[in-house]
């Protein structure tokens, strides 16, 4: 989104923006593997140096976000559930690099039912053909599902069987659970 300040970025998906920003033409692409990856790349091309606001949103389920401009670190605000703003004079070629850190967690399905939980990867929700249910060894969630590589594909620690793996990658007519009773 645009407005008079700048540019308001909401979604960290590959895109790239132009627009007019007071009687100059400057355009933002952002590359990005996200939610495959942690990070997002921001580059700005103006014909000249350009003074505006880079917000982009910093999503309620991430801790320690980090910004760098050029490759260096820079100190800006940057609280989950809100907006980071980058106030600066812009030269063409600026990239900004923002990271996103994820964490797994489990979002209970209802108060009603605090032991049925989807798991949770910053984002993404996981799902797993089998078993419905999840064997955990205490609340601290990296003992108990250990992430695989660098997919995100996860395994339960005491159940060796099924991995968790991002929902969106479920293939049509493949039974999967999306919904877990905790165990311990």
């Amino acid at each position: 989104f645009k407005s008079s300040s700048g540019l308001a970025v909401n979604l960290f998906v590959p895109s790239q923006v132009t627009w007019n920003q007071d009687g100059r033409e400057i355009s933002v692409e952002q590359a990005t593997a996200f939610p495959e990856a942690d990070t997002t790349t921001l580059t700005v091309r103006t014909g000249k140096p350009a003074e505006f606001e880079l917000k982009f949103r910093v999503p309620a389920w991430t801790r320690g976000a980090t910004v760098e401009v050029n490759g260096a670190r820079v100190s800006v605000e940057a609280v989950a559930g809100t907006w980071a703003v980058i106030r600066r004079t812009w030269a063409s070629g600026d990239r900004v690099r923002i990271r996103l850190p994820m964490a797994l967690a489990l979002a209970p399905v209802d108060p009603q039912h605090p032991n049925r939980v989807a798991v949770t990867y910053g984002p993404v929700v996981l799902v797993r053909p089998e078993p419905s249910f999840l064997t955990l060894s205490g609340p601290d969630l990296s003992r108990s599902i250990v992430r695989r590589g660098e997919v995100l594909e996860f395994e339960v620690a005491a159940q060796r069987h099924g991995s968790l793996v991002p929902f969106y990658r479920v293939a049509a007519n493949t039974p999967y659970n999306m919904y877990f009773d905790r165990k311990s």
